[in-house]
């Protein structure tokens, strides 16, 4: 049986947490041989995010919740859950399910295949052109000054396995920008493309 934490940063979602739970649980209990945990990292959110995560727990024992003394930043969070626990696979997650919690049956169809690192490629999704070409224009810039390559249209929707998650953490890096990270340390990686949803629920 192999342990699986998916990672869930928590900023002011009060409204997405319950319909996210919903659509992900299935998905976890639909992974054959795992054994899986939700944990959930509030950012110093100023709604009912905390206590929302907390009424969650007391009905769903495999939830783990972690709330920061401020709020930190998206990619500290991510550090922050993925330091809390010990297991053999990773994930992470948008909780506002723009990036939809049924890809992870088949990041984990990788990962069985022999992937390390399995992700979303966020390449079509519901924008303007003018915000297209920015975020290629960042990802260009970034290529050519970057130490290494960074994994492209990702937004950290991922499952990879505890090598790498010790790899990326034993970094240390004081700005950490996992997509970068991801690609820092390598390993065999596979990228699926999907359409990323538009937001149903609350405000990005």
């Amino acid at each position: 049986m192999k342990t699986f934490s998916l990672i869930v940063p928590i900023y002011n979602d009060e409204v997405n947490i319950l319909p996210f739970y919903q659509r992900a649980k299935p998905v976890l209990e639909g992974l054959e041989g795992v054994s899986w945990r939700i944990v959930f990292v509030n950012d110093g959110s100023q709604d009912g995010s905390f206590a929302k995560i907390l009424e969650l727990r007391r009905a769903e024992p495999r939830i783990n919740v972690i709330s920061l003394s401020r709020n930190f930043g998206y990619h500290p969070v991510i550090v922050a859950g993925l330091s809390s626990r010990q297991s053999d696979l990773y994930g992470i997650i948008h909780v506002d399910c723009e990036d939809p919690p049924e890809m992870l049956a088949k990041f984990y169809e990788e990962i069985q295949k022999g992937a390390q690192t399995v992700y979303g490629d966020r390449s079509n999704r519901y924008e303007s052109v003018f915000v297209v070409f920015f975020r290629w224009l960042f990802y260009w810039i970034n290529r050519q000054i970057a130490d290494a390559p960074t994994r492209l249209w990702m937004a950290e929707f991922v499952i990879f396995t505890k090598v790498v998650r010790d790899a990326v953490l034993a970094n240390k890096s004081t700005f950490p920008f996992l997509r970068a990270e991801l690609g820092y340390v390598g390993y065999r990686t596979v990228a699926l493309p999907y359409f990323r949803e538009k937001r149903k629920l609350g405000v990005s």
